[in-house]
């Protein structure tokens, strides 16, 4: 019995892994630029608002919510790979090991992001 809820489990976290991996590529709407002016990231305002609280409180706002695409998040406290990070994150539940290691500080950042402790910048592109 214990060993038939693994099996449905696995395959329902390897179906949702799925569809993440074919979200990511497949019409983003909005943009998040990492504070060190690198490029801009594009993401999904319904997995963003639906991963972090301070997102989905920004996303929800009447001027924001019926913003063209164009529409760019930037979040100075990241740089490229760090935001990249925090979106693998958020896409995917889990980082691996050697990730987490190597952007722990900023990924505490990223964490009272998701909490809606620190303020983000809009911006046109």
């Amino acid at each position: 019995m214990e060993t038939d809820v693994k099996l449905e489990l696995c395959e329902k976290v390897k179906f949702l892994s799925g569809n993440v991996a074919a979200l990511e590529n497949i019409h983003p709407d909005i943009r998040l630029k990492p504070g060190n002016d690198g490029r801009c990231i594009p993401a999904h305002r319904s997995l963003l608002a639906t991963r972090s609280v301070s997102l989905r409180t920004m996303l929800g706002c009447p001027d924001i919510t019926n913003a063209p695409p164009s529409k760019t998040i930037t979040l100075p406290e990241l740089n490229y790979e760090e935001l990249e990070a925090f979106l693998d994150f958020l896409y995917r539940g889990d980082l691996p090991d050697q990730t987490v290691v190597k952007h722990f500080h900023a990924l505490s950042i990223a964490a009272l992001i998701s909490r809606n402790f620190v303020t983000f910048e809009w911006a046109d592109p």
